[in-house]
C-alpha cells in the first residue's frame, strides 16, 4: 500500500485534506504532520483522524520525512510557512509531492511570488479542487494543475437538507480574518486590518439596517483560527454599547455550528463565508469602495456598501453550487 504524508497547518487547508483522506482512507496507508498547536490539529481531530497526526512538538520536516518514508507527500497552502518546507524537502529526497490550492486568494504568492526565483517552490502537482480555482490557476499560468473533487464542499452541501434552509435564526455572524502575516499584491497586512476594522464598523454602526432586514437582534464576530490579538477589536466594540456582541473564539464553538445559529453571515474574504453559502445561508461578503472580493459568490451576495443589504435577497444556490463544483 503506497504511504502519503499529508501536511496542513492551517483551518482551510486542513479541512480540504480531511475530507480527501477520509474518502481514500483504506486505499493508502497516512500520516498527517501538523503542529502540536494549531487550527489544523483541530481540524482533524473533529474529523476524526487524530490517529494519524504526528504527535511531536516543532517537527522537523527533514526528521519526519526520513522517518515516515513516504511515497508521496500532499500539502496545504497556508500562510505559516510550515507546508511549504515540506514541499522543498520531498523535493530533496526525490519524493512526487503535491499543494492543494484551498483558496482562491494570492494563489501564486502562497508560493512565495513575487520573490526573485519564486518558481522554485513550486510542487510537481497543483490540485485545484473547484472551477473557479481551476480558472484563477489558470489565468495566473500555474503549471501542472490537477482537478480533484472537493470532498470537504461536498458533505457540507449534503448537510443543507437538515433544517438549515431558510430557518431564521436572531445573530449576524461576521467571520473575521487573521491578517498580521499577509504581504501580496493586493493588500499588506496594516491596511487589510484597517479595512476590516472599517467593514465591522459599517456593520455596528448601521446595525439598525440589519436588524430591519434580517430580523437579528445581536451581532458575533468570530476570530480566524489563528488570530493570536484576542483584543483587536475591543475599542471599536466600545464605540457601539447599543449593539449587542458576542466576540466567539473558534476553540470555543465550531464553524458550521456558528453557521448554523445564525441568521445572515457577513465577512470580506473568508472562505468560510463559501462555507455558510454551501450550507444554505445569506452569506454576504462586504467589500468597501474598490475592493473586490475573490470569493465564487453569486453577485447577490457581493456588495460594496452596507446600504446594499436591502438589494440582498435569497437565491436558490443549487445552480451556483453545481456550477462551480467538479
Amino acid at each position: 500500500m503506497k504511504k502519503i504524508l499529508a501536511a496542513a497547518d492551517n483551518a482551510g487547508g486542513a479541512a480540504y485534506l480531511a475530507g480527501l483522506i477520509k474518502h481514500n482512507l483504506s486505499f493508502f496507508d497516512w500520516t498527517i504532520a501538523v503542529p502540536d498547536v494549531s487550527a489544523a490539529r483541530q481540524v482533524f481531530a473533529k474529523e476524526g483522524l487524530s490517529g494519524l497526526m504526528t504527535g511531536r512538538k516543532n517537527i522537523d520536516p527533514a526528521a519526519v520525512l526520513d522517518g515516515e518514508r513516504p511515497d508521496f507527500v500532499l500539502c496545504a497552502t497556508g500562510w505559516s510557512g510550515f507546508e511549504p518546507v515540506y514541499i522543498k524537502e520531498a523535493k530533496k529526497r526525490k519524493i512526487k509531492n503535491a499543494a492543494v490550492l484551498d483558496h482562491w486568494n494570492s494563489q501564486r504568492e502562497r508560493f512565495g511570488y513575487p520573490a526573485k526565483n519564486w518558481q522554485k517552490n513550486l510542487p510537481d502537482r497543483i490540485f485545484v479542487c473547484d472551477q473557479e480555482a481551476y480558472r484563477l490557476a489558470k489565468k495566473l499560468n500555474l503549471k501542472n494543475l490537477v482537478k480533484l473533487k472537493n470532498y470537504f464542499f461536498a458533505g457540507l452541501t449534503k448537510e443543507r437538507p437538515a433544517g438549515l434552509v431558510g430557518k431564521r435564526a436572531a445573530a449576524v455572524l461576521y467571520i473575521s480574518e487573521t491578517l498580521s502575516f499577509l504581504n501580496n499584491s493586493q493588500y499588506t497586512a496594516k491596511n487589510y486590518e484597517q479595512a476590516e476594522a472599517a467593514r465591522i464598523a459599517e456593520v455596528l454602526e448601521n446595525f439598525q439596517l440589519f436588524k430591519n432586514r434580517f430580523k437579528v437582534d445581536k451581532l458575533i464576530i468570530r476570530l480566524h483560527p489563528a488570530e493570536v490579538v484576542l483584543d483587536k477589536y475591543d475599542k471599536l466594540i466600545k464605540r457601539y454599547p447599543q449593539v449587542p456582541i458576542t466576540i466567539e473564539l473558534p476553540k470555543n464553538a465550531d464553524l458550521i455550528e456558528s453557521i448554523k445559529k445564525s441568521g445572515v453571515v457577513f465577512g470580506g474574504n473568508s472562505m468560510g463565508l463559501f462555507v455558510a453559502f454551501l450550507l444554505g445561508r445569506i452569506a454576504v461578503s462586504l467589500m468597501l469602495g474598490k475592493e473586490k472580493t475573490c470569493l465564487p459568490l453569486p453577485a447577490p451576495y457581493k456588495i460594496n456598501k452596507v446600504e446594499d443589504v436591502f438589494k440582498i435577497k435569497k437565491i436558490n444556490n443549487a445552480a451556483q453550487i453545481k456550477k462551480i463544483m467538479f
